[in-house]
């Protein structure tokens, strides 16, 4: 309130009628709050003693009352379904507008609710079986609530009530799973409508895979149906693979392979037989060996299905360095020598990845297979054949060699042509020659003997009409060797009869 007039200060004296209440502690105060519905006075005295009384009537809405309307009431009319339905009625208003909300008393959410509505009732509809609050709130925020309205299901709810799956875990027939259910309630007999298109209760001689049944009651008035899910499951195949491992032994020339056995699919745990071999392994699923050849692993799992896999170990070999070599000159004269081109034959065993040839000359290495190699300097040499083979083991062979000179002369220094049938003739021994000429000249040069043949016979100490006398002359030998080479030697040789 506001005062005018008269002399300042006031006091105030507030009194109530008709069930107007003054709140404690406010009589004396000029306004007062929080009040009631009922009749209000005030008696306002200024400093003068001059009084002045006034009175005000505080008026209230109707409270909020709200129920449900029980002949709306809908329980689920089949199993697992939104059936229900809850009306609430506000059988005396307050303030409009109002909201209607719909509580799950199991969890404490709103679960439907509408807002700032003019009607004096609501239906909350496609309801689950459960227990519910349902509130109603004014334009003032005063709220009522209807609270434990059951949602129940029906008494003899269509359900499954047991459930046998058999997987289809057969080691042969991918088909031979079973899905064997048990209904109970509604309205028998039960029609049934299976994804895979059969009508009956149970289905039997299935693959894995998921299945759902709809099975419907006899009740034509509630047309009451369910629906589950089913999942049949069968192991993948079993699968075997191979990790492989190769150890070499180069200096005792030993090959072992480990083989290591990883399984999948089937149903652990698995037996692990091997045919042959060491085995090793927390399982026995290591297998080693020395042998090549042929090898099955049989493998057995929880549901005694079986998988045989077979093996093969090839192992390498450890073979041999070797070669061989010719010539012309060693074919025709049995030696080796200078200027005489050498064909060198590798006839290593096996298959190897790398070939070197060393010729013991100090010439440059040579990586070729089969190699013609001539040497210009008469000696001893080493040749060396080196092998790498793919296990990496590297195989040498070495040979020694004479190459020569690649021709032999020898000259006698005399003869005695007495006719005793020895030493009768003179003439040069020789080798390696494809040509080859013998002369015979007296002190004076004069040319006594001329002779040219591979096959020389020799002079026997005759002129052409007479014989040579006792003395010193000389022989010249030329020759051409087989790698055509010209040789000439000059020999004093002495006639003695």
């Amino acid at each position: 309130i506001t005062v005018q007039g008269g002399t300042a200060p006031y006091t105030y004296l507030w009194s109530a009628t008709n069930g107007g209440i003054v709140p404690s502690g406010q009589e004396n105060q000029e306004d007062i709050t929080g009040l009631v519905a009922g009749e209000y006075q005030v008696a306002i005295t200024d400093a003068n003693n001059c009084l002045l009384s006034k009175q005000w009537t505080v008026t209230a809405p109707p409270e909020l009352l709200i129920s449900e309307e029980l002949t709306a009431h809908q329980n689920v009319l089949c199993f697992g379904e939104n059936t229900g339905a809850i009306q609430i009625n506000i059988d005396q208003s307050s303030v409009p507008n109002y909201s209607y909300s719909l509580i799950d008393t199991t969890t404490g959410t709103i679960i439907q609710q509408v807002l700032n509505q003019t009607s004096l009732s609501y239906t909350f509809t496609n309801l689950l079986a459960g227990n519910y609050n349902a509130m109603v709130t004014d334009a003032n925020g005063i709220s009522k609530t209807v609270v434990g309205i059951v949602i129940s299901l029906p008494t003899n709810a269509l359900i499954i009530s047991k459930t046998i799956i058999t997987n289809a875990t057969d080691c042969i027939d991918q088909n031979s799973g079973a899905i064997d259910i048990t209904v109970s309630g509604g309205t028998p007999p039960y029609s049934y409508r299976w994804s895979n298109g059969e009508t009956t209760q149970d289905i039997t001689n299935i693959a894995s895979g998921n299945y759902t049944v709809e099975i419907e009651d006899a009740n034509s008035l509630n047309n009451c149906s369910i629906t589950k899910s089913f999942k049949i499951y069968r192991p993948p195949p079993i699968e075997i693979t191979f990790e492989e491992t190769t150890t070499i032994n180069c200096n005792l020339k030993t090959a072992t392979q480990q083989t290591v056995a990883k399984v999948t699919g089937g149903i652990s745990p698995y037996t692990y037989t091997w045919s042959a071999g060491s085995i090793t392994g927390v399982d026995n699923q290591i297998m080693t060996t020395t042998n090549s050849g042929g090898y099955t692993l049989t493998i057995k799992d929880a549901n005694n299905c079986e998988k045989i896999q077979f093996l093969t170990v090839n192992l390498p070999t450890f073979d041999f360095a070797d070669f061989s070599y010719t010539s012309l000159g060693l074919t025709n004269y049995n030696l080796l020598s200078i200027k005489d081109p050498i064909q060198f034959t590798n006839l290593s065993t096996g298959t190897y990845t790398s070939i070197q040839w060393d010729f013991g000359d100090g010439s440059p290495i040579v990586f070729e297979e089969n190699p013609v190699y001539t040497y210009n300097r008469e000696g001893i040499y080493t040749v060396k054949l080196l092998i790498e083979y793919a296990t990496g083991c590297i195989e040498t062979k070495e040979e020694t060699i004479n190459i020569t000179k690649g021709y032999s002369l020898i000259s006698p220094n005399g003869f005695s042509p007495n006719g005793d049938s020895f030493n009768e003739t003179i003439r040069p021994k020789y080798l390696g020659f494809t040509e080859i000429e013998m002369s015979i000249y007296d002190s004076w040069g004069t040319l006594l003997y001329y002779e040219s043949d591979l096959n020389l016979k020799g002079w026997d100490g005759n002129l052409k009409t007479r014989s040579a006398q006792n003395g010193y002359y000389i022989m010249i030998v030329k020759g051409k060797t087989f790698y055509n080479e010209e040789i000439v030697e000059n020999i004093p040789i002495k006639l003695l009869k």
